[in-house]
């Protein structure tokens, strides 16, 4: 299984669904055991995956010692390690709102509330297991993806 299969796995163990969403409402089978998940875990999973990928590469470049590679990275990583604690947790806090304010942009526009082009465009998101299960994560019907969103801590 992929990286974001296990942490969907992990998310749905922690999620508590809000008042009058039962877990079950717009499912589908993601994995060969036929376990669900639906949009409040696949919001939470990538929500997750973004707060770790930020803090991935700052550790990274917090930590890094070579002076080969590629340029941007080498003065990246000499300027977080000029940095005392307390302003490289201010760093890691700003990289983790950029992020996940990026990723609620990506939200919205697969919620159809924000256009890409002049043209109207309808995004669907569809997932579809290896065991033939399928469902469309930002159904028309169900929750925002963007009000998930906000309503993850």
């Amino acid at each position: 299984m992929s990286l974001i299969f296990d942490i969907l796995e992990e998310a749905r163990d922690r999620i508590t669904p809000p008042p009058g969403h039962d877990g079950r409402d717009g499912v589908f089978d993601c994995t060969s055991e036929g376990s669900a998940v639906d949009a409040y875990e696949f919001v939470a999973a990538l929500k997750k995956s973004v707060r770790e990928g930020v803090d991935h590469e700052v550790d990274l470049l917090e930590t890094r010692d070579s002076p080969r590679g590629p340029v941007h990275l080498i003065r990246f990583a000499n300027w977080i390690q000029g940095l005392s604690a307390a302003d490289r947790e201010v760093l890691r806090e700003l990289l983790h709102f950029t992020a996940e304010g990026s990723l609620f942009l990506v939200l919205t526009l697969l919620d159809n509330l924000v256009d890409l082009t002049a043209e109207r465009v309808r995004f669907e998101l569809w997932a579809i297991a290896e065991n033939g299960g399928r469902g469309q994560i930002n159904d028309p019907d169900g929750d925002m993806l963007c009000d998930i969103f906000n309503g993850l801590g």
